[in-house]
């Protein structure tokens, strides 16, 4: 109950909490930890403290609040059950959320059916920043990897990588978030390194479509589909790193990738193509490529499919032809 509730509260904040604060705070800048890692360890460290959830909640409002981040925890009406709603930086998915002065917090307590609870309707003095969900740089967390190769058919493009477990795990742990926050993720160095150094010679000299065109081949035809909702369960959009790290993937992964490689290699501007129930990419080229194209703030921007096994590019999926996509620029 309430009464409950605040006493819990009042009591942490009688506790000498500012070395486990700092101790986070610490954690966050070694790891190299965003908003929403800093939120995963709170979680962690309080369900470590606590005997219950509903005490773990209360913790991790309270910890959350004196790092300066927005989150507020409410009780269901029935149940007698804590929820923790925490404000973000973007748009999260499949998690209910309530707006507060044109803010969304998200129900982040695992339980996302509907129902009446009570809040309280303030936020801590301290809390100010939104959770945010961007990587600006990649975690730095270390452990076992995974090792895996992917190569592409008829080409000589292929690239072995070792991903973090570590760094999977926590990927794994990322709600569904908008688009962007996976085209801008910055890649893991020992990652990026590989992809790099392994893809970077075969378009050594080539014209920006030849060079495209290895690049696409290689996203085509290296890696093996499958829809989320086969693979998981749910809508799960990759990071690219989780491409090489899990067996399958579907359109919007292997557009990040394809966008990621053409950005790095080629130094090229992409958007992506959001059409109904598939994702694409169109590439900004600085010489004439031929095919298909949408116009975006009036250039020119070749489409080209990750997806479309053995098409070129400027190839449109045949049932897309005709269908007006969405441009997504980041």
């Amino acid at each position: 109950n309430e009464n409950a509730i605040a006493d819990a509260y009042e009591a942490l904040c009688r506790s000498n909490y500012q070395p486990l604060v700092a101790d986070c705070a610490q954690i966050k800048k070694d790891l190299r930890l965003n908003d929403w890692g800093m939120f995963t360890l709170i979680r962690q460290i309080s369900d470590a403290y606590c005997s219950t959830t509903d005490e773990s909640i209360v913790m991790q409002q309270f910890l959350l609040n004196e790092m300066g981040y927005k989150a507020r925890m409410a009780r269901k009406a029935t149940g007698n059950k804590m929820m923790l709603f925490v404000a973000t930086d973007c748009n999260i998915y499949a998690h209910p959320y309530i707006t507060l002065e044109g803010r969304n917090y998200y129900n982040m307590s695992g339980d996302n059916t509907q129902c009446q609870f009570y809040m309280c309707p303030k936020d801590s003095p301290k809390a100010k920043n939104l959770v945010g969900m961007r990587l600006n740089a990649a975690p730095n967390f270390s452990g076992t990897v995974a090792t895996a190769t992917r190569q592409a058919r008829g080409s000589a493009a292929k690239v072995t990588v070792e991903v973090p477990k570590a760094l999977a795990d926590f990927y794994k742990s990322y709600p569904q978030c908008d688009y962007s926050v996976y085209f801008n993720a910055t890649v893991n160095s020992a990652v990026e390194s590989r992809l790099i150094s392994s893809l970077s010679p075969l378009i050594q000299g080539k014209s920006e479509a030849d060079a495209a065109n290895i690049l696409i081949n290689f996203v085509q035809t290296a890696f093996q589909y499958q829809t989320d909702d086969e693979q998981f369960g749910y809508e799960k959009p990759f990071f690219v790193e989780e491409l090489f790290y899990y067996p399958y993937s579907d359109c919007e992964d292997r557009s990040m990738l394809f966008s990621y490689l053409v950005r790095k290699l080629l130094g090229l501007d992409v958007v992506l193509l959001d059409y109904p129930n598939h994702i694409a990419t169109a590439v900004r080229f600085k010489g004439n490529v031929s095919g298909d194209y949408v116009m975006v703030n009036g250039q020119k921007y070749t489409v080209c499919d990750p997806t479309y096994i053995g098409a070129s590019i400027g190839m449109t999926m045949p049932k897309f032809k005709t269908v007006a996509a969405k441009v997504l620029r980041y």
